[in-house]
């Protein structure tokens, strides 16, 4: 179902907020990210079809706060909750948006910032993971200096690929 006029002019307006301020804290903070990223979209759907957003320790532990944010997620970008994980406050949805047959967003044009920007919104943070199906790569920018500190040490070789992979290595 596509989005109705007013609610595309939100979500745009939204959207270009959303990606104004990234821009701006990542030029404040001045940070390079460690990592790379590499490849392109391959058009799996993992990121459409249960997005996954962090939120502030505020918003997640105040009811009032979260019941105003998931009915927002819910009204705006039709992202229905599923679950949360209070570890990373992080909330997970269904987005009714997404056609699993055709692998296609019926808002396209006016979908969120945070589905605009996946996955370069995962690159300030510490540990970025993408889904196994993902086009993108994500690689450390001094990975052939930890590659060659791992040759040196005496592990076993599945241990060795299961270190590149979670270092981000490959």
């Amino acid at each position: 179902m596509k989005d109705p006029f007013p609610i595309q002019v939100i979500k745009l307006t939204l959207r270009t907020k959303y990606i104004f301020e990234w821009w701006f804290k990542k030029i404040i903070s001045r940070k390079k990210s460690p990592y790379e990223l590499k490849g392109d979209c391959h058009q799996c759907g993992k990121c459409c079809e249960n997005p996954t957003i962090k939120v502030s320790v505020f918003t997640f532990h105040f009811k009032f706060i979260r019941m105003i944010y998931l009915t927002w997620q819910q009204r705006i970008n039709a992202f229905y909750f599923v679950s949360d994980d209070h570890k990373n406050n992080t909330f997970s949805f269904l987005c009714h948006h997404w056609d699993s047959t055709t692998k296609k967003c019926d808002s396209y044009s006016s979908r969120p910032g945070i589905c605009y920007l996946y996955p370069k919104n995962l690159m300030q943070s510490s540990s970025p993971d993408l889904f196994e199906e993902c086009g993108f790569e994500i690689q450390y920018k001094k990975s052939k200096l930890f590659k060659e500190s791992l040759e040196k040490l005496s592990l076993t070789d599945e241990k060795k690929e299961e270190l590149q992979k979670k270092l981000h290595l490959k």
